[in-house]
């Protein structure tokens, strides 16, 4: 694949990883599709607008708001080929014993929600032999952060869930 051919869509563009990835595609020319959680991270990537990414807000924790994405894409024409599956949210969610709340959102964020996004986007993905690329953490192999609970868990079930997605030929792109 050339930059021609590919067109990126990268969750959690606002900052870290995620940032530095859209930024090192844009300087080498591969059409950008950004998804960041909120308006205020919206804010933080005018930069990269500017310079032709495309933009979409979806908070990854909400099924809703991922249909809503899908949905977009699609009308808006927007197929990616390659997708770089990056968004991570990281609590304190056991300072004070177990935060409910705060797992949950964990969890649908960094683990739900990439795999319903895949979900959405698997039929444009196979018919343009695209890629996925689900981004971890060594956190997955080993708790590395006092207070933390559901980040380390929510990286590990991800790397587990693309461990068995590649043994599931008919749902390969």
């Amino acid at each position: 694949m050339t930059a021609s051919t590919v067109t990126l869509l990268i969750t959690g563009v606002n900052r870290g990883l995620g940032r530095a990835i859209a930024s090192a595609a844009i300087a080498r020319g591969y059409p950008l599709i950004g998804v960041v959680r909120s308006p205020e991270a919206a804010e933080q990537v005018k930069d990269l607008v500017t310079q032709g990414m495309r933009l979409f807000v979806a908070d990854l924790s909400d099924p809703e708001a991922i249909d809503v994405l899908a949905s977009r894409l699609s009308s808006e024409n927007c197929t990616p080929t390659v997708l770089i599956l990056n968004a991570g949210l990281m609590t304190d969610d056991c300072v004070d014993g177990l935060q409910a709340e705060q797992l949950k959102k964990v969890l649908a964020t960094n683990l739900a929600g990439p795999l319903l996004l895949l979900s959405r986007l698997l039929p444009v993905l196979k018919a343009n032999q695209g890629r996925v690329i689900a981004i971890s953490s060594l956190s997955a192999r080993m708790a590395t952060d006092q207070g933390r609970v559901a980040y380390p868990a929510s990286k590990a079930g991800l790397s587990m869930a693309f461990s068995a997605l590649r043994l599931q030929s008919d749902l390969a792109p």
